[in-house]
């Protein structure tokens, strides 16, 4: 396939030509994110890709048949001559968050007469986040969607997902109940985001969990107290005897103490490790599965490797994963092509619009975390779980109900949220992150109750 069959020229006002294609591809920069998302989705016929931003240098040395490389900024390139109809995907992937926030702006603008165009934003703190919607904020009804990215948050979605039975559930430590013993070392962005999201995950019958989580911070307990006050309150965390509410205890210590403590923990069957940059937690994990394995465990190992450029290969024989990496963050299963996002949309147009589901991160959490947690009820066996709520028995239905709402009180609470202090619906305060249903399950009214079938 000839190059001119996509660009006229080079100039950077150049036209596509975009018969031959029936998706195009455009990245704001040329950077080892780019590139890497770029090769994903260059394994399907009738695609093109458009990097902007590229050194002169770099252009001279780079050709591929359905690739255009340009020296110019994305925003001053010239998208009127381009076909409407044409399918657009368009990432905002320079280094500067600002700069991102910036493009999706102008863009959202230039692309408003495309009938079918996709703007990707990434994120991976609040700060960044809070840039990015603010510059998108917009009293227009947009015909294109935007789609925000968590590049911390949505691999560990996503690794729940796709193997948290296997590496979870079928761990814990035989018993009447079996327990989940998770450690987690580092409680930065990815620790605090895998702390939360275990809160709720493990939320299982015939299950119960301890979290242990080292920092090196000495207000990281007062921080996280701040960020779930709810999640981390004396009247449930610790808590394994309240009928219909989330069962849990979270430990919070300083590193520091974790090689005099390690020893008098439960028997670890996870272990996730986040203290560091990328090679300081590989190696860490690696020596850390070595020792537990001589005090007689056997965990999961995850190990958060934000920014390695390549899928790391263990050689324990524990199942340890990666996450955060570029392949398995920049990939199409997991930003265009994404299963659990398509199920988690399915689930919120139950009750939701789509529109809302993409921008409104309440939401879009909710309905992943619902999706996450549904599979899992499935692999272990819960009652019920395998049916469509019609056809589940009076025990079974009540028996999910329960579960699901132990399930919901934790991740909402994760979210940091609190009890409003009234069961009635106007009670309700999202600013204020309170809300009228975080009570056991027996305190709801009956209506309440029975929104929790699914």
């Amino acid at each position: 396939m000839e190059l001119t069959s996509l660009l006229k020229n080079i100039t950077g006002n150049a036209e596509l030509i975009c018969g031959s294609f029936r998706e195009v591809y455009l990245f704001s920069s040329y950077n080892e994110n780019s590139i890497a998302l770029a090769d994903s989705l260059d394994k399907k016929q009738g695609r093109a890709f458009v990097f902007f931003n590229v050194p002169e240098e770099l252009i001279k040395n780079t050709e591929k048949a359905n690739t255009e490389f340009l020296t110019c900024d994305i925003r001053n390139f010239d998208f009127n001559e381009i076909n409407n109809k044409t399918r657009l995907f368009v990432f905002a992937l320079n280094k500067d968050t600002e700069d991102n926030a910036d493009i999706l702006r102008s863009l959202k603008e230039k692309l408003s007469s495309f009938e079918n165009a996709t703007l990707f934003g990434f994120y991976d703190n609040e700060k960044n986040y809070e840039a990015i919607t603010k510059s998108l904020s917009s009293e227009k009804d947009e015909k294109n969607s935007i789609r925000l990215i968590d590049l911390v948050r949505l691999p560990i979605y996503q690794l729940l997902y796709e193997k948290g039975y296997e590496l979870i559930f079928k761990k814990a430590v035989n018993g009447s109940v079996k327990e989940i013993n998770a450690v987690i070392l580092g409680l930065n962005s990815f620790g605090t985001e895998m702390l939360k999201a275990l809160s709720w995950y493990c939320q299982m019958d015939g299950y119960r969990l301890q979290l242990d989580v080292f920092s090196d911070s000495q207000k990281a307990r007062e921080d996280f107290i701040s960020l779930c006050p709810e999640l981390m309150s004396e009247q449930l965390n610790g808590r394994y005897d309240i009928e219909g509410e989330a069962r849990y205890k979270i430990n919070i210590h300083l590193l520091s103490d974790f090689k005099d403590l390690l020893p008098t923990l439960p028997k670890t069957t996870f272990l996730f490790v986040s203290a560091g940059n990328c090679t300081e937690n590989l190696t860490e994990a690696e020596r850390l599965y070595s020792q537990l394995k001589e005090n007689g465990c056997s965990p999961s190992v995850v190990v958060a490797a934000e920014g390695l450029p390549y899928k790391y290969s263990f050689e324990n024989d524990s199942k340890t994963e990666c996450i955060g990496d570029i392949p398995s963050v920049f990939c199409e299963s997991a930003i265009t092509d994404c299963e659990l996002e398509a199920l988690a949309l399915s689930r919120h147009l139950k009750w939701g619009e789509e529109k809302e589901f993409y921008l409104n991160r309440y939401c879009y959490n909710s309905s992943l975390a619902s999706t996450i947690h549904k599979k899992a009820r499935l692999l272990c066996g819960i009652l019920g779980a395998d049916k469509p709520s019609k056809e589940r028995n009076e025990a079974e239905l009540m028996s999910i109900r329960i579960l699901e709402h132990r399930r919901w009180n934790a991740f909402v609470r994760s979210e940091g949220y609190s009890y409003s202090g009234s069961l009635l619906k106007s009670s309700r305060n999202d600013a204020k992150k309170l809300h009228n249903c975080l009570v056991p399950f027996g305190e709801l009214p009956l209506q309440e109750q029975e929104k929790d079938d699914d």
